[in-house]
């Protein structure tokens, strides 16, 4: 079965490291806020905030 396991932090997807619930510092803090975007800093997060507003500036341009 393969490894599923992402961050804790909702709205990133990353893969925290070994032995952690959190991708990074930022993700780890995330339990005493509430985010809707991930500010992780990953370029692979779906959920990161520069992500996202790639997403929605590509999606008015279309």
């Amino acid at each position: 079965m393969a490894d599923t396991k992402k961050c804790a932090n909702p709205p990133c997807v990353c893969k925290p490291t070994d032995g952690s619930k959190y991708c990074s510092a930022y993700c780890a803090g995330a339990e005493e806020r509430t985010d809707v975007v991930c500010h992780c800093g990953h370029a692979t997060c779906d959920g990161d905030v520069s992500n996202v507003e790639n997403q929605i500036g590509t999606a008015d341009n279309a």
